[in-house]
């Protein structure tokens, strides 16, 4: 019977597509399952390809059941603790600790209204968008059966993305100890040091599902690290060219990863052409340049036929401008945080195993390879942005095989003496407690200590409590009381971890918002100015101003003056309808901090409309700061003013 069912297995495989592909054509909730899960089956199965293709494959199968049960018992433990501090949260999901959960949502409810238009915008939104809506529909289903909250979220991100990336991790790690005949060490070490790297999984608990691109990164990584890349291999490459593919819709800024990637192997081939004998050097060089030059023209061949949109967005878009309030410091100085985020104390962990690799550079090259593509990735990312928590993905899986090349190396250190051979001891152990207290204070929760020391780096979470909910709700009741009858606008100038617009509207969930709450800009050079400013009604207003950046905010500095300084001709058009003082401890998140803050919440009502003036004083304020980005301000002012004051002037 086992025999028949594998000689017909493609025939059985081509009638279920069948069945599958009829009964989507057919019925609607089942082309939105089938659509809306698609994806997510593409993730993993790129995944088993990759292992299927490598000696991960013979790996998995020789996990002994002590193993297996270890890694299954690890994998439960760190999602409880996920869960545990997950669970003691309490504060409004604003900005994009929320954005992504409510974006699936979104997808979800249309995938189900519309199937075949989802995958259209979902094609559209590639072509078009920054974030695009390839992630959202990966997680929209799951999220939805379990009922879309917050730490649902939070969870199916641990869940769908973490937990195998800590498992191919390991499988990498074993990989690379066959290849390079190193001793072998348990799979479920490699599995719990992929769980307590913080890097890892900081970023999910703060609402991102960016950890969906660890998988693949990892998946790469394999079929790079572990075949001949003097030997042309087709199906390699294919695969290869797929998950690159699917990384880069996944998450953008992963091309900084891809180019890191790329320029190492450049590198690394030139070092390996070096060591290689005569006889070997044509063939491999052949062989090398056969395997990357197809991947890089399909790859580009692929983006460029099939999504324009995309290779003009990578061939256009302004990062620089858009992320500019982002990297305001020198180059060194986000150099020096960006090291910062992971720790010194992890830097020379790292640094122990590129010394003694170092010693051995002609035998294996895997820690320096990582070491280069760890650096190169980094600083060509710094050009941009300063490093934050999310974005740190493009270095996580070079960080993890560093520390635990250095942990493999220190081990096959060859001692004579008793002495010795306790000094090596020591010194893994020291780099181990090194590495676990780096976890626990990273999880104030878990720890008790509030503020993680500076030689472990900056990477660090606490469960975020609003202190100031209760504060905020109050507002909520004041515009509603104001505003709610004769649906005035309101627009809100605030922009920080302790307060700003997002609060407001995100206190509703998972009500619809009643209020009239109009988009309000956040950072200069990405945004610009919002001209239906002038045509609110009602202007919400802090003391001390809420901004979260320390440059690159005028369009909520200077605006917050012109409505409050009695200097400013648009004070004039207001008058105060009452002020909330917020109170609380803002530890949001990465801070680390239990310090008291408080603001004075302010609403003002307009009570006369603005004149041209008003609108001419408040462009030329920040005309003078960005003279060069009139489609950011100075044209919006002026076609304002061609739309509302024109007819006036005839």
């Amino acid at each position: 019977m086992k025999t028949a069912i594998q000689k017909n297995a493609l025939w059985i495989w081509l009638a279920v597509a069948a069945v599958v592909i009829v009964l989507t054509v057919s019925f609607s909730p089942v082309a939105a399952c089938v659509i809306g899960l698609l994806p997510l089956a593409v993730y993993y199965a790129l995944a088993y390809f990759s292992i299927r293709m490598t000696p991960a494959k013979d790996i998995l199968k020789s996990l002994t059941k002590k193993e297996i049960w270890i890694t299954v018992v690890i994998c439960i433990g760190f999602f409880g603790v996920m869960m545990y501090i997950i669970a003691k949260e309490n504060f409004i999901e604003y900005w994009d600790f929320g954005a992504y959960k409510n974006f699936a949502l979104t997808q979800g409810k249309m995938l189900f209204d519309d199937p075949w238009g989802t995958l259209q915008a979902l094609y559209q939104s590639i072509n078009t968008a920054e974030y695009n809506n390839l992630l959202a529909l990966i997680i929209s289903i799951p999220l939805m059966l379990l009922g879309g909250g917050y730490g649902a979220c939070n969870l199916l991100v641990v869940f769908l993305f973490i937990i195998p990336f800590a498992i191919a991790f390991s499988l990498l790690m074993r990989c690379l100890l066959q290849k390079y005949g190193l001793k072998q060490i348990s799979f479920y070490w490699f599995v719990l040091l992929g769980f307590i790297i913080p890097p890892v999984f900081i970023p999910a608990l703060q609402g991102y599902c960016d950890a969906s691109v660890l998988l693949p990164v990892a998946a790469v990584t394999l079929l790079t690290l572990t075949r001949d890349l003097g030997k042309f291999n087709w199906k390699k490459n294919l695969l290869t060219v797929a998950l690159l593919l699917y990384i880069l819709w996944l998450r953008r800024y992963i091309a900084y990863w891809l180019l890191g990637g790329v320029l190492t192997l450049l590198i690394w081939s030139i070092f390996r052409l070096i060591i290689l004998p005569k006889g070997e050097r044509k063939r491999f060089a052949a062989g090398f340049c056969a395997n990357l030059l197809m991947v890089g023209a399909i790859g580009a061949g692929v983006i460029v036929i099939f999504f324009p949109g995309y290779f003009e967005m990578l061939l256009s878009s302004r990062y620089a401008d858009a992320y500019d309030a982002y990297g305001h410091d020198s180059y060194l100085v986000r150099f020096t945080q960006g090291i910062h985020y992971l720790g010194i104390a992890s830097g020379i962990i790292c640094a122990i195993g590129v010394v003694l690799e170092l010693t051995q550079i002609r035998k294996r090259q895997f820690i320096c390879f990582n070491a280069v593509h760890l650096m190169i990735s980094l600083l060509f990312f710094l050009r941009i942005q300063n490093l934050t928590a999310h974005h740190a993905y493009i270095l996580v899986l070079q960080f993890m095989v560093l520390i635990a090349g250095s942990f493999i190396y220190i081990g096959a250190i060859a001692v004579k003496s008793r002495k010795l051979r306790i000094a090596r001891n020591i010194a893994g152990g020291l780099c181990a407690v090194l590495v676990v207290s780096n976890f626990f204070f990273s999880l104030p929760d878990l720890s008790g200590i509030n503020q993680k020391p500076k030689f472990f780096g900056t990477a660090a979470y606490q469960a975020k409590i609003m202190g100031q909910y209760g504060d905020i709700i109050e507002v909520r009741q004041i515009l509603e009381n104001v505003a709610l009858a004769q649906n005035k606008s309101i627009y809100i100038i605030a922009s920080s971890s302790f307060f700003n617009e997002d609060m407001i509207r995100k206190s509703y969930i998972p009500q619809d918002v009643p209020l009239n709450l109009l988009p309000v800009p956040h950072v200069d050079k990405n945004s610009g100015f919002n001209t239906d400013f002038f045509g609110a009604d009602i202007v919400v207003v802090c003391d001390p101003v809420q901004y979260h950046l320390d440059k690159g905010q005028r369009v909520i500095t200077e605006l917050s003056d012109m409505v409050t300084s009695e200097d400013s001709p648009l004070h004039a058009h207001y008058r105060v309808v009452d002020s909330v003082t917020l109170q609380g401890v803002d530890n949001g998140g990465e801070r680390q901090s239990d310090k008291e803050r408080s603001a004075v919440c302010t609403i003002y009502e307009r009570v006369e409309p603005f004149t041209k003036e008003d609108v001419e004083y408040v462009r030329d304020r920040f005309k003078a700061y960005y003279p060069d980005l009139p489609e950011l301000f100075e044209n919006r002012f002026d076609q304002y003013i061609q739309t509302h004051f024109a007819q006036t002037e005839n």
